[in-house]
């Protein structure tokens, strides 16, 4: 689980708004840029560790 105020690369996890897209969380975040970002981070996460592992939705 991802806590606030974590750094995970250029981002800081700022908090979990009650958004959802596509049944993932919508995160709000800080990149170091100082852009604030919403997104559903927890998926490209997900996206990035099957991609590195071979792992495709088609499996």
């Amino acid at each position: 689980m991802i806590e606030t105020g974590i750094k995970i690369g250029f981002r800081t996890m700022m908090e979990v708004t009650k958004q959802r897209k596509n049944g993932y969380t919508i995160w709000r975040h800080h990149c170091k840029c100082g852009r604030e970002i919403y997104d559903e981070f927890l998926k490209r996460l997900e996206e990035e560790k099957n991609s590195i592992s071979g792992v495709t939705d088609n499996e």
